[in-house]
């Protein structure tokens, strides 16, 4: 059984309270807050323990990179920023995909990524827009623009 070092309790401490999958990046700089001196191999070294003990998994985003999270109940839905790259876990264990799967068909595993804008990026956007259109002159301004909600 692998010891309980202190990089080990800050590497645990920072995957319980992540309310999403974190990249190994975004691991090592929260875990320096509980463990000041933790390295990237430390990190690794320790998720890999976790992986093996079945209480952490991988989470893999197509073109990110990979990201982990406790296994807290399967999470098979996921909400992609396609800005800030911020991943939101939507829940939905609870729905179940065999009435979508040929006969004879065993599911193991299924993920959805939904790709999009998160709240604070799309309101980014369209702060962005109303400047872009403030900025012109009235002509300037296309029908289109003239007709948006």
């Amino acid at each position: 059984m692998p010891r309980n070092t202190e990089p080990r309790r800050a590497l645990r401490e920072v995957l319980n309270s992540a309310p999403a999958p974190l990249t190994i990046e975004q691991i090592l700089h929260a875990a320096r807050a509980h463990s000041p001196r933790i390295g990237i191999a430390t990190v690794y070294r320790n998720l890999k323990l976790e992986l093996a003990a079945g209480s952490v998994r991988r989470v893999e985003i197509p073109g990110e990179p990979v990201r982990f999270e406790i296994i807290r109940d399967e999470s098979p839905f996921r909400f992609v920023c396609e800005s800030c790259r911020q991943v939101i876990n939507l829940g939905g264990g609870e729905r179940d995909v065999d009435d979508l799967l040929p006969d004879g068909f065993l599911p193991r595993r299924f993920e959805v990524f939904v790709y999009g804008l998160c709240a604070e990026c799309w309101a980014a956007a369209e702060r962005g827009r109303r400047d872009e259109v403030g900025n012109r002159s009235p002509g300037d301004v296309s029908i289109m623009e003239k007709t948006r909600v």
